[in-house]
C-alpha cells in the first residue's frame, strides 16, 4: 500500500515539477554606458538514450493490449501499482478519452535526486497534444520505468 501512496504522489507532484522548470530563461543585462538587453534561451538537455525505446514498449503494450510489452521494463513499484488486472481498464480510459497513440515528441527532462522524469507530446486519433510523463530510475545498473502519467 506504501508503494502505491508513493507512486500517486509521484505521479501528481512530476506535473508540478515540469510546469515549474519552465522551457527556458531569460536573462538581461545593462552596462552603465550602454544599456543592451540580452536574451538568452536554454533548450531542453538531450532525451536519455533508453528513454525513447522503453516509452514505446509501454505505448505499443497499450495499443496492442499486450501487458508483458507494457510491463517489460516497469521497476517493481510499477508493477505492483499497475498490475495486469488494473492494466485493461487503464487501457480503456486512455482509449476511450484520446483514441488510438499516433506519435510521439520528446519536449523536456527533470532529474531530481535518482529519478529522471522525460516529457513527451504525443498525438493521438482523438487528442493533438498529450504529455506523457514517464519517471525512470536506476536499478542494479539497469534503467527501469519508475512513473507513468497521461496528461
Amino acid at each position: 500500500m506504501k508503494r502505491i501512496i508513493a507512486i500517486v504522489l509521484t505521479l501528481v507532484l512530476i506535473p508540478i515539477m515540469v510546469v515549474a522548470n519552465g522551457c527556458g530563461t531569460k536573462t538581461t543585462s545593462t552596462t552603465a554606458t550602454t544599456t543592451t538587453t540580452t536574451t538568452t534561451t536554454t533548450t531542453a538537455p538531450e532525451e536519455p538514450s533508453y528513454a525513447s525505446a522503453m516509452t514505446d514498449n509501454v505505448l505499443a503494450g497499450i495499443a496492442e493490449d499486450n501487458y508483458a510489452k507494457f510491463s517489460q521494463d516497469f521497476d517493481q513499484a510499477m508493477k505492483d501499482g499497475i498490475p495486469e488486472t488494473a492494466f485493461e481498464g487503464l487501457r480503456s480510459q486512455l482509449q476511450g478519452s484520446v483514441g488510438d497513440y499516433v506519435s510521439k515528441q520528446y519536449n523536456d527532462i527533470v532529474v531530481q535526486g535518482e529519478i529522471t522524469t522525460v516529457v513527451y507530446i504525443a498525438k493521438y486519433t482523438k487528442a493533438d497534444r498529450v504529455a506523457i510523463i514517464i519517471s525512470f530510475r536506476t536499478v542494479d545498473g539497469q534503467n527501469l520505468v519508475a512513473g507513468l502519467y497521461f496528461q
